[in-house]
């Protein structure tokens, strides 16, 4: 930052006069626009706010975009940040350099006032997408339950990577986007600009035209929204990456569970959610949502509370997921071959792993468990994940790790787990990716109930009964 430089402007010839007072009264035509050096490369551009002698300005950096920051008039001085500009004749001096106002400074043909003309004001905002002042996210606002509320999409640039959505609103002219109130708003041919309630100024810049996106409502389409519901998977943005949810019909077309993934494919959670056709709602977990929408590739949930949940698609291709394609199995003790072949494969929820182990047909083990990889090195006991520390102590049957950042006690119990070295480990590896990929298949079985109760399963060589032509029971 520079330091705040003190300055006389000494009023000698009558031109600079005429400069200046229009400058200081009002900061109209002869301040906003765009200042270039000498050579022709913009340095500082000016931007009129709501109130007379502020605005906002966009600083440049070797012809390029730096930053935004508000400028105010105090006095004889035109304040940016924590410097002064020094007006000089019909040139402006900003860090050392004389600026003159360049003829490419933005044109404005019209104006649209948020308090005046909300619906156009709406409309535009709605119809273009906005880089912010310093061009390095975009905006793209999109209407929702109504024509007064929606949600954005925040885009940084220049990879256009989603940084999560949001929800805007307009209630008694006052515009709220996320968290924040704006007590005024203004839309130009080139930019769009916010004043929130300490005078701080928001800067969009207009950008291209958006393209309309098709609209699926919950209310009309019904049970066929529920279809593109539980098609692919949505994205919604968490702490540290995005938490991917799944709509699966486990219990019918329309209820199931929704399964939601960390940005590192783990497992951390399932609710359930179904579809009313009473009452026309969908209900997840504990939470009503009386209205939904999918627009493109966004999703709309409206809460009885008027609140709005928002998710993106995920990339990639969007694969229906049918109830048909889920497996059922059935506890029997008679026949527990299928459901012990199902259990026995590894398992995760979160950092835990999952393993079932019979010892006969009916009866077993199921282990749960966290490994955290060891490390000493220096004078540092390492335990990733778990706790660093540079002692261990031991008394009684306890032992204490550091300043009690961890303690466990002496255990002699009959267990059934045991570490296995690295070789082991890979080739169990290898066997369970193995088993991974056979049960993941899909396939089809013939399931016969004999006079006695005995039930014979025959697993078919298919995946549905469409592959099927004709199939008939002859004599063997």
């Amino acid at each position: 930052m520079k330091k705040n430089k003190t300055f006389i402007i000494t009023y000698i010839l009558t031109p600079i006069a005429l400069i200046i007072f229009p400058i200081i009264t009002q900061a109209k035509s002869d301040l906003i626009g765009l200042w270039v050096n000498v050579k022709k490369e913009p340095v500082i551009e000016f931007i009129q706010g709501f109130k007379p002698n502020r605005g906002t300005s966009i600083v440049y950096k070797k012809g390029k975009i730096s930053n935004v920051q508000k400028w105010e008039l105090e006095g004889d001085k035109i304040k940016i940040g924590y410097s002064s500009i020094k007006v000089k004749g019909k040139n402006i001096i900003y860090g050392g350099d004389t600026l003159s106002k360049s003829d490419k400074s933005r044109k404005i043909t019209k104006t649209i006032d948020l308090k005046k003309d909300t619906n156009k004001f709406i409309d535009d905002l709605t119809s273009y997408y906005w880089k912010t002042g310093d061009e390095k996210k975009l905006y793209y606002f999109m209407k929702g339950f109504s024509n007064e509320t929606g949600i954005y999409n925040s885009i940084k640039l220049p990879k256009k990577e989603s940084d999560g959505l949001g929800n805007w609103s307009i209630a008694k002219d006052v515009f709220n986007l996320g968290n924040t109130l704006y007590l005024s708003g203004r839309i130009t041919d080139t930019y769009m600009i916010f004043l929130d309630k300490r005078d701080n100024i928001l800067l969009f810049l207009r950008s291209e035209k958006t393209k309309e996106l098709e609209r699926k409502d919950l209310k009309t389409l019904k049970e066929k929204f529920v279809v593109d519901l539980t098609s692919g998977d949505w994205l919604q943005k968490s702490y540290g990456g995005y938490t991917t949810y799944k709509y699966r019909p486990f219990f019918g077309d329309l209820s199931g569970v929704i399964l939601s993934f960390g940005s590192d494919g783990i497992f951390k959670n399932s609710s359930e959610w179904e579809y009313s056709i009473k009452t026309g709602s969908i209900k997840q977990g504990y939470t009503e949502y009386t209205n939904a929408q999918i627009q493109g590739d966004y999703l709309l949930l409206l809460n009885k509370d008027g609140k709005v949940s928002s998710y993106q698609r995920s990339p990639g291709k969007i694969t229906a997921n049918r109830f048909t394609d889920v497996k059922k199995v059935n506890v029997s003790e008679k026949d527990t071959t299928q459901l012990t072949k199902l259990l026995d494969n590894q398992w995760h929820k979160g950092s835990e792993t999952f393993q079932f182990v019979f010892k006969n047909k009916n009866e077993g083990y199921l282990h749960r468990f966290i490994t955290y990889p060891i490390l000493i090195s220096g004078n540092k006991l390492e335990v990733k994940g778990w706790s660093k520390v540079e002692d261990v102590k031991f008394h009684g049957d306890v032992l204490l790790f550091g300043k009690n950042n961890q303690a466990l006690a002496l255990d002699t119990k009959q267990v059934y787990l045991k570490h296995i070295s690295d070789e082991e480990s890979k080739i169990m590896q290898t066997e369970k990716k193995s088993k991974a990929k056979e049960i993941s298949k899909k396939s089809i079985a013939l399931s016969l109930t004999t006079l006695d109760g005995k039930e014979i399963r025959i697993p078919l060589p298919v995946e549905s009964l469409q592959q099927i032509v004709r199939y008939s029971i002859e004599p063997n």
